[in-house]
């Protein structure tokens, strides 16, 4: 590979980086809107039967049907269950909260993997790594508002939510000795539909043609952000890729402001300075090899 070619793989990758974190955003704005007169579990369940058609597209174009086979079924239906509580938590915590405090708290999530990869995976996790995520939850603490007059439990959907995208993502690092990227993609988000659709039943509301479009709309782009972010980190190295996904907090901010008349108080802005920060150097030791 000559250095153009590289250049535009790389160029690629960011770019698709930038588009996932863009339709994620969007998505984002279409769940709050959803939330305001349906149950997080019906917004859930439909937009993910949504969600399994650019996934099935995924599967037809690298795989086909032989590469759903599942060798560890244990391990899938764990990893659905990870799958299920983190896509309802950050559904709630967009309902909940400010779209950017949302995505500031998600950030959180590299630093329990972080955090619990040595426990969970048996990976080497030195002084530095270890310093840089305490640094981090010190940025989530700030952001959670650190006064017992200011600190909203509300936040603490967005802390739950990081805890179950870190299980999600550890276990995924161990289905992949076994298990295709279709497999893990495939029957995780047919599990978040099979374990949504009893307390959807339970809340559900009638639903409006509009309502129903938004709710398709939010499912596909789901799935395309999902494709978009997995053929960028293809495209080129993760360390080069992987801190583009913060791009997320500028459109977190512009669409916040535009459809909520939301900006981010000195509290998110410092937090989500740290927690950046500290992911941006816990990525860059894991990249580089040295002494985490």
């Amino acid at each position: 590979m000559n250095d153009t070619d590289g250049r535009g793989h790389v160029f690629k990758g960011i770019s698709l980086m930038v588009l996932s974190m863009f339709l994620l955003a969007v998505t984002s704005v279409i769940t709050k809107m959803l939330g305001q007169s349906h149950h997080v579990s019906q917004i859930v369940l439909v937009r993910n039967i949504f969600v399994m058609i650019p996934v099935g597209l995924m599967v037809w174009r690298y795989g086909g049907l032989a590469s759903l086979k599942p060798q560890n079924i244990t391990g899938q239906i764990l990893r659905s269950f990870f799958q299920l509580m983190a896509a309802t938590l950050i559904a709630a915590s967009f309902i909940l909260l400010p779209l950017a405090e949302a995505d500031s708290l998600l950030f959180a999530a590299p630093l329990f993997v972080a955090f619990l990869a040595g426990p969970l995976l048996g990976e080497r996790v030195g002084w530095r790594r270890r310093a840089a995520v305490f640094v981090g939850f010190g940025g989530v603490i700030v952001i959670l508002r650190p006064t017992p007059e200011l600190i909203q439990l509300v936040s603490l959907t967005g802390v739950a939510a990081a805890l179950f995208i870190c299980l999600r993502d550890i276990w995924t690092r161990r289905l992949r000795r076994t298990e295709s990227t279709n497999a893990i993609m495939f029957w995780s988000e047919l599990g978040v539909i099979v374990g949504a659709a009893p307390v959807a039943a339970w809340f559900w509301l009638p639903m409006t043609a509009y309502d129903l479009a938004l709710m398709a709309a939010s499912g596909v782009l789901l799935g395309v952000a999902q494709f978009t972010m997995t053929v960028a980190y293809v495209s080129a190295e993760v360390a080069t890729v992987a801190p583009f996904r913060y791009s997320a907090i500028i459109w977190s901010v512009i669409f916040g402001y535009m459809f909520f008349g939301h900006i981010p108080d000195v509290w998110v802005i410092t937090g989500v300075t740290i927690v950046i920060a500290s992911g941006l150097y816990i990525l860059h030791r894991e990249s580089s090899g040295g002494d985490r």
